[in-house]
């Protein structure tokens, strides 16, 4: 379950309590680590130990989903850019994806 709240920048530990505005189940157990690209603020990473997809942040549609690789499994990952991302598993192994042109947003 992903759920989404939005900040304005002037909340505090006082103000009224914030209640999530949008909630979406997402095909992802056990996550391992959740990345927000600091490219675009659009598209996030999710990495779960046989998987890893990128999701829209606007509407938490999925983009795009990879297997870890046979006998291996995902331990976390990061955005190099806007449009790449490397993920290492448990076997020591960096592995880079260039994501494709239609799931990258300026």
């Amino acid at each position: 379950m992903v759920k989404v709240w939005t900040l304005l920048g002037h909340e505090n530990r006082n103000s009224e309590p914030l209640y999530e505005h949008e909630s979406k189940q997402i095909r992802c157990l056990n996550a391992l680590a959740m990345t927000c690209c600091p490219y675009n603020q659009r598209t996030v990473l999710i990495v779960c130990s046989k998987h890893w997809q990128i999701y829209d942040a606007g509407d938490f549609s999925l983009l795009c989903s990879i297997t870890a690789p046979c006998g291996e499994r995902w331990m976390s990952g990061d955005f190099l850019a806007a449009d790449r991302v490397i993920l290492w598993s448990d076997e020591g192994h960096g592995y880079l994806y260039k994501l494709p042109a239609k799931y990258v947003f300026k």
